[in-house]
């Protein structure tokens, strides 16, 4: 957060410093709370972005009336956006990951995902392949997240974060195949 927009915020919570920082922490909390009850990944973070976006309105000008209200109605959008982000990502993983009549179809690609979740450690292997696997894809999440300690949301973030790994080392064997083709065909 820039120093301006902090001390916008700052001044706009208490006249006195003291107070204003331990109000801003305590703001802060409450935020890291919200996220953490609405299971968020990364709550601290949620709320520190929080914290940024109402201190940028308040140094651009913008008349906050209640700024504890505001920052409640932000934390709010910024939840939706997260959730939009991390559909978006399940999507794009779903699309990568080939059902099983393309998989007849595309060997190559097969054999690509196959290598590549071979060089992941037995523990994200199973991972990635327990979430994505399987017809009963809701029970066998909440089971897995059970047998892990983990709420529903940061299996989820792991995992995606797993599929982007995943989703690389296919792109990038793929080229390789590509380009190991072009080179024999010469």
């Amino acid at each position: 957060m820039e120093k301006a927009h902090l001390e916008a915020l700052i001044r706009r919570l208490a006249d006195d410093r003291e107070t204003a920082g331990g109000l801003y922490e305590e703001l802060r909390q409450r935020l890291i709370r919200y996220f953490r009850w609405e299971r968020c990944a990364e709550p601290e973070d949620l709320a520190d972005e929080t914290l940024n976006r109402v201190a940028r309105k308040l140094s651009d000008g913008e008349p906050i009336d209640h700024v504890e209200r505001y920052c409640a109605g932000v934390a709010r959008l910024l939840l939706r956006e997260t959730a939009t982000r991390l559909r978006r990502r399940e999507l794009a993983m779903k699309k990568m990951i080939p059902p099983e009549t393309e998989a007849a179809e595309d060997a190559r690609a097969m054999a690509c995902l196959e290598r590549c979740l071979e060089k992941l450690d037995a523990d994200h292997r199973q991972l990635i392949l327990g979430y994505y696997g399987g017809t009963r894809q809701i029970e066998q999440r909440k089971e897995l997240a059970e047998e892990r300690g983990l709420g529903l949301n940061a299996l989820r973030n792991r995992a995606l974060r797993i599929r982007e790994r995943l989703e690389e080392c296919v792109r990038q064997g793929l080229n390789r195949d590509e380009s190991a083709i072009r080179d024999t065909e010469k």
